[in-house]
């Protein structure tokens, strides 16, 4: 596995550390109470284009499916959705291909609400492992625990500085020939 680095030149520095911190925790105090209004849906998720989300699974899948028919793919046992909300991707996507896939959602509202979408079967309920109540830029895997990490349309909710933190945390939580996904939309 290959190490993450990141040129000093790209990272933006703040000269006054107090404002930097000030700044950080008004960037996640904004960042909770926006998403504390938001309903614990698909249209909530997707910012009121849920309809989109059978697109989004079938690329994704194909995708996931290219993933694990390389030559050095990982093995099927374990996943982690970062940032799951209502568990959309964990149980139309991971579920299907790992025995046991662990969620990180930070709001209590949505953790609860892929706890219900999650076990919706038999099947699906022995698949859901350990949801943890915890926002990305807090949030360190255990080490060498999961074959996929799955980062999708969250990685914006993070300060620079906590998204390179959450890069070398992550990092340290895959196996041997993990693969971490990360998948963004993004706008000029």
């Amino acid at each position: 596995m290959s190490e993450i680095k990141v040129p000093e030149t790209d990272i933006p520095k703040m000269e006054d550390k107090e404002t930097n911190q000030n700044s950080e925790s008004t960037f996640y105090t904004d960042a909770k109470e926006y998403w504390s209004n938001i309903p614990a849906t698909l249209d909530g998720m997707l910012g009121g284009f849920g309809y989109i989300s059978s697109l989004d699974l079938n690329f994704s899948e194909r995708y996931l499916r290219d993933i694990l028919k390389s030559s050095q793919a990982p093995q099927k046992l374990r996943a982690l959705d970062c940032g799951a909300g209502i568990g959309r991707i964990s149980k139309n996507l991971l579920m299907k291909h790992f025995e046991t896939v662990d969620l990180v959602e930070q709001d209590t509202k949505f953790s609860e609400q892929a706890k219900v979408n999650c076990t919706g079967s038999e099947e699906s309920a022995k698949r859901l492992g350990t949801i943890f109540n915890i926002g990305l830029q807090k949030f360190t895997p255990e080490p060498k625990s999961y074959d996929l990490i799955w980062s999708q349309w969250v990685l914006g909710h993070l300060t620079d500085e906590d998204l390179l933190q959450f890069f070398q945390r992550i990092k340290l939580g895959l196996k041997e020939n993990g693969v971490f996904k990360m998948k963004q939309i993004s706008s000029a």
